[in-house]
């Protein structure tokens, strides 16, 4: 009986205890970066906006990313402190707004080449503080989907955090006692 009420009392302690986050752990936007959402309102069918950091509201949903980036440039002269590559981005976005007919996105320290929706090329415009705009020849609506892709190109005036290193060169031992190359 004594067991039974020992953890009938450690029971209803840990659920006091665990039943609120610790205010480190709340949300309250000073530690967290809260990224655009999509929630679905089940009387009204409408999507909502969920509020990015900074008082940011994104028009839609990011679906998908699919990155590409040709290093060859910038592996064939790994001397080099100058770095460069082009890439290509496939996004797919949902949009979570009526009549929308531009978006922006981050593009900072990028040249951007084009943005192409399928054979369509889409006006752009990088803008100084590293935001680029993409302007579609349509409107979209809540619920519809766009896929387009960004072709850039990246030069640096410097290392800037890319380093290379010469292939096979023993930099020492990692986990398990495995060499790292």
């Amino acid at each position: 009986m004594k067991r039974v009420i020992a953890l009938f009392i450690v029971f209803f302690a840990a659920q006091s205890i665990f039943a609120e986050l610790p205010e480190l752990l709340k949300p309250d936007g000073s530690l967290f970066e809260f990224k655009s959402a999509l929630t679905r309102n089940a009387e009204k069918g409408k999507y909502k906006n969920k509020k990015l950091s900074n008082d940011i509201i994104r028009t839609y949903d990011a679906l998908t990313y699919d990155l590409f980036m040709d290093w060859s440039e910038t592996l064939r002269d790994s001397s080099s402190t100058n770095k460069f590559f082009s890439g290509a981005n496939k996004i797919s976005l949902v949009f979570t707004e009526e009549n929308v007919w531009s978006i922006e996105l981050d593009a900072v320290g990028l040249v951007i080449n084009s943005v192409l929706e399928g054979d369509d090329s889409l006006t752009f415009q990088h803008t100084a503080d590293g935001k680029l705009i993409v302007t579609f020849p349509h409107f979209y609506n809540v619920g519809d989907t766009a896929r387009f892709i960004v072709n850039y190109e990246y030069q640096s005036e410097g290392n800037g955090g890319f380093y290379l290193y010469p292939k096979n060169l023993f930099a020492g031992k990692g986990p398990l006692d495995d060499s790292v190359f």
